[in-house]
Parts: structure tokens; sequence; C-alpha cells
């Protein structure tokens, strides 16, 4: 029993901790899997880990509001800068220009 419950908890921590990218170059991955938080040996900032631990997980997701703020759109999407202004560039049409200034 204690062979299967070794076996499972390395598989876990190699699958978790498998970007060997991150380890040879030192680079941390950002990737979208950062916001899946897992109970196990990993950390945010790990060059290896995948995936990351709660706080990690907390973490990021401040960092992505931070950036864009509570616009869920931003938030919840893929990091486009061009997609991300040309949103901000419709938001502002339509609440600045239309509803204020197209008013007076």
């Amino acid at each position: 029993m204690k062979r299967i419950r070794f076996t499972v908890q390395l598989l876990y921590t190699i699958i978790t901790n498998g970007y060997a990218y991150g380890f040879l170059s030192g680079k941390i991955y950002r990737g979208n899997l950062k916001y899946v938080c897992v109970p196990g040996l990993n950390c945010y900032s790990c060059p290896g880990a995948l995936t990351s631990c709660p706080i990690g997980s907390l973490q990021a997701l401040l960092d992505q509001y931070r950036r864009y703020g509570g616009l869920p759109f931003l938030a919840l999407s893929e990091p486009d800068p061009e997609r991300h202004r040309s949103y901000m560039s419709s938001l502002y049409d339509t609440v600045i220009v239309r509803d204020i200034l197209e008013r007076d």
C-alpha cells in the first residue's frame, strides 16, 4: 500500500511540476494553468510548476485584476493587448462619447 501511495504522489508531483523548459531557462510558466489551484508540492513562483498552490492562484487572479480592473471580459479572456485596446476603446466611445458628450 505504501508503494502505491508513493507512486501516486510521485506521478502527481511530476505532472504538476512538469515544465522542464522552466527549469532549464529559469523562466516561470505563465499560461492559463496558473489559475488552477491544486494542493500539492508546487508553488506559483517555481519555474517548473504548471499549476499553482492556493496562494499562487489568488496571486495570479489579483494580478489580472490589477492589470485589467473589474472588467470580466478582459480578465477572463486570453491576454491579447490589441483586443484589449479595442475593447477599451469601444467602451470609451460608448460611455464617454455617446452617453455623456452627445447628451449635452
